[in-house]
């Protein structure tokens, strides 16, 4: 039991269940890139449109917007069953487009390459190259200015296959299409595992018969070839290839070793034995390329330096952050910002500054999924999680009052499994949302994934509460009306249809009281459907037709719909009481990021928003569109909550029946915040902003000299007196790797020491107190899971 602020009008005390059984199983890092060449030399800050794509070999891809070092994850493209990530590249059509000019392409074990729809998360076409799997691919450099032509201008794409050959992509007028093949060197058919640019004109392969070759795509021939010799007869396995910008090659292979060549003449000008196994992945940066770094799988990161007249290199520092292989790299370097992201095996991308590698600490992004995949029914004691292409769905019992901190040992006890759901289709899961059925017959379970929405009634069974029935519920093409903004009615006569079945979610929310289900469509189109009767409605909000555009965040009350899309703007509707038709409210102030955090606060009137650039909490009127009162009192937030960490974003919340308290958490944080009672350091800000306001001649203004009005103005936002076993806020970081921090049941009865007695005595009370179910999977549990390494860091 964990004591929580006391507040008169909540409970005041949790009873905390520390689960560890729910199934998250994280997927391996296959691949890294950041969507803007490094511009070292540049004194500009990165562009705003940067962003970075983690492959994973489960077939998704996660985009994070670097927002300058905060780290806000705005998207996940669902992998699905036999799909795979092997590499990844970007291309810039319109550096000044945003996230419209980005192009992202993958390549996966297989013959054809993908182009990504930033806007909704699925495939945009694909290529077949027609030959072998694809093992690399490579994105030509930029145009430089005094290119003209357009088809020129275009940056192609090379990807190599496992039979030796090496392919160019053509992605002229917007389009990606199969250009030509090179010209074969010799009658080799070796895997093609790594690629490199040297110039717009020249291709470098790295190949797995201890070979190095070079390509110019104007004749289509090879130009070169090195040899990296051999070891004990067995060919040397080229995995890594860069090209710095003085035009040097550098290579790692599966010697451990990296060797650095001439871009002249081809010829070996030094080679380092830098690891003790295979080095799987080389990143370069430098103003003029003097810096490489290298990632093994003896897990170690080394970063090397080019010194003296003679251009030699030598490491400079090296690190084990990752705990099993590394197998890619990405770096970008502009103006102040100068990143280098790893990630491997462990699954965890570590961030490092590439100019100070040698001397700062390095920090992890979150392992656990940046939206929420548990939910809880407390009036149920339910708990449900979804991963991939399962959900499993739990009945937690109360707490032991002998033990009420953990669970027993015997992992069998404690809770009941009551039913677990595979999905038949290919498709990973994207959202879920379990709500009861009004009138109490069950429970309604609404799944989505990339191509399909699906739902079902589950039902315990006859004289058993130890396993759900389930029941899927036809859902096929429906009718929807249109609610037209400016009346706020359905016009019968523009009805549409929607086929649920081949229509993908990227939400699923149901109403507290389970009468709506909110549907976000992958093209951002919002309707709201009505279980009950079938009735379908959409809103009045145009499709995403850009990345910017597209919805990020979406919240449901009973009496009201919130939603944000990535550029910051918050739309925002309420319910009839009788028709339930939505009617549009007046709009927000634009935030300067997407919101991390958007809820509707259970009240009915306001709306609680933090943008992911800042640790700002925004308390808006629904009916006025702008900030409450209780928000313009309260400006700033807990400076115990701006020491956070930056990446460690918002992930899931829930707010107390009374709809005073909210309570938030990410991956490794929890925070409670009271919105009935002001913070003492805002108060206290505003309290010396208004005190040392100044006239018109400059004279400070004081108490004595305002109006009466403006004085006792100034005396309430004095500080308040700190009162024992009160505080508008708390928190935590004792926890890590959280899934969620959510409500299983309140009203029980626990021992707890009376406030202000001596602990050691044996006089106890009863108090109510909220049971809460912290869902955690830490890094050190999920690597449980990970395979031998192949080197364990011991000679």
């Amino acid at each position: 039991m964990n004591a929580v602020p006391r507040n008169s009008a909540t409970l005041t005390h949790l009873s905390l269940h520390r689960c560890r059984f729910v199934d998250y199983p994280p997927s391996e890092i296959a691949a890294l890139a950041f969507s803007h060449p490094s511009n070292p030399s540049s004194s500009a800050k990165p562009p705003a449109s940067l962003r970075l794509a983690i492959g994973r070999e489960n077939g998704s891809i996660e985009i994070w917007n670097p927002l300058n070092g905060r780290w806000h994850h705005e998207l996940t493209i669902p992998g699905g069953e036999g799909r795979h990530i092997g590499a990844l590249a970007w291309t810039v059509e319109d550096p000044d487009a945003g996230l419209s000019g980005l192009r992202l392409f993958s390549i996966g074990y297989s013959t054809e390459v993908t182009e990504w729809d930033l806007t909704n998360g699925k495939p945009k076409r694909h290529v077949d190259c027609h030959g072998g799997a694809l093992w690399s691919i490579a994105v030509q450099p930029l145009a430089t200015s005094d290119i003209e032509d357009e088809d020129q201008r275009a940056q192609k794409i090379v990807v190599g296959t496992d039979d030796g050959t090496v392919k160019i992509l053509s992605t002229a007028g917007g389009d990606l299409s199969f250009d030509r093949n090179l010209m074969r060197a010799g009658p080799t058919k070796a895997r093609v595992l790594a690629l490199a640019w040297k110039n717009r004109n020249v291709v470098v392969a790295g190949m797995a018969d201890s070979m190095l070759r070079v390509w110019d795509i104007r004749s289509g021939r090879s130009v070169a070839k090195m040899s990296m010799g051999r070891e004990r007869k067995r060919d040397i396995l080229v995995w890594a290839l860069k090209v710095t910008k003085n035009g040097e090659i550098v290579t790692g292979d599966s010697r451990g070793e990296i060797s650095f060549w001439d871009g002249g003449n081809y010829t070996l000008k030094q080679r380092i034995k830098a690891h003790d196994a295979d080095v799987l992945a080389l990143e370069v940066g430098g103003k003029n390329g003097e810096y490489v770094m290298s990632g093994s799988a003896d897990m170690r990161t080394s970063l090397f330096r080019s010194t003296g007249k003679g251009g030699r290199w030598s490491e400079v520092a090296h690190r084990r952050a990752h705990k099993h292989d590394v197998r890619a790299i990405a770096a970008f370097e502009s103006g102040p910002f100068s990143m280098v992201v790893t990630g491997g095996v462990d699954m965890t991308p570590v961030m490092t500054s590439f100019k100070s590698f040698a001397t700062d600490r390095h920090v992890n992004l979150p392992l656990v999924p940046q939206k929420p995949i548990v939910s809880t029914l407390p009036e149920h004691r339910i708990l449900m999680s979804f991963w991939e292409r399962e959900i499993k769905i739990w009945r937690v019992d109360e707490l032991a009052e002998s033990n009420p901190d953990v669970l027993p040992d015997d992992e069998t006890q404690g809770r009941t499994l009551l039913s677990r759901i595979l999905l038949s289709n290919d498709e990973y899961i994207t959202t879920a949302s379990l709500t009861t059925v009004p009138g109490g017959s069950g429970f309604l379970l609404a799944v989505a994934t990339a191509g399909e929405i699906k739902l079902f009634h589950l039902r315990y069974r006859r004289n058993s509460k130890s396993t759900l029935r389930v029941n899927k519920l036809p859902l096929s093409t429906l009718p929807y009306d249109e609610v037209d903004s400016e009346d706020n009615s359905s016009d019968d006569s523009t009805q549409e249809e929607l086929d649920l079945t081949t229509t993908g979610a990227r939400f699923l929310t149901f109403s507290p009281n389970g009468h709506h289900l909110l549907i976000v469509t992958l093209d951002s189109e919002v309707f709201l459907f009505t279980p009950s009767t079938s009735k379908l409605l959409q809103l009045p909000l145009a499709s995403a037709t850009v990345p910017e555009s597209s919805i990020s965040c979406a919240s449901i009350s009973n009496t009201h719909i919130a939603l944000s899309t990535l550029s910051g703007d918050i739309y925002t509707f309420s319910l009839h009481p009788k028709t339930q038709i939505p009617t549009q409210l007046p709009s927000l102030p634009r935030l300067p990021s997407a919101p991390a955090l958007l809820s509707l606060r259970p009240n009915g009137h306001d709306l609680l928003v933090m943008p992911s650039d800042s640790r700002h909490l925004h308390l808006f009127n629904l009916a006025t569109g702008r900030l409450s009162d209780w928000s313009r009192n309260n400006p700033n937030p807990p400076a115990a909550f701006k020491t956070v960490n930056a990446y460690d974003q918002p992930i899931n919340h829930y707010w107390e029946p009374a709809g005073e308290r909210i309570w938030v958490h990410g991956a490794n944080w929890v925070w409670m915040f009271d919105f009935s009672r002001n913070w003492p350091d805002s108060l206290a800000h505003k309290h010396q902003q208004e005190a040392f306001k100044r006239r018109r001649d400059g004279e400070p203004i004081t108490p004595s000299s305002e109006s009466q009005e403006e004085s006792m103005a100034l005396q309430r936002v004095q500080p308040l007196k700190k009162e024992r076993g009160q505080k508008p806020f708390w928190g935590s970081l004792r926890y890590k790797g959280l899934l969620a921090f959510l409500p299983l049941g309140t009203g029980e009865m626990v021992k707890v020491a009376p406030e202000g007695d001596d602990v050691s005595g044996r006089d106890y009370e009863m108090v109510k107190a909220v049971e809460v179910a912290v869902v955690e999977r830490p890094v050190w549990d999920a690597h449980k899971s990970l395979p031998p390494r192949f080197f364990d860091g011991r000679k």
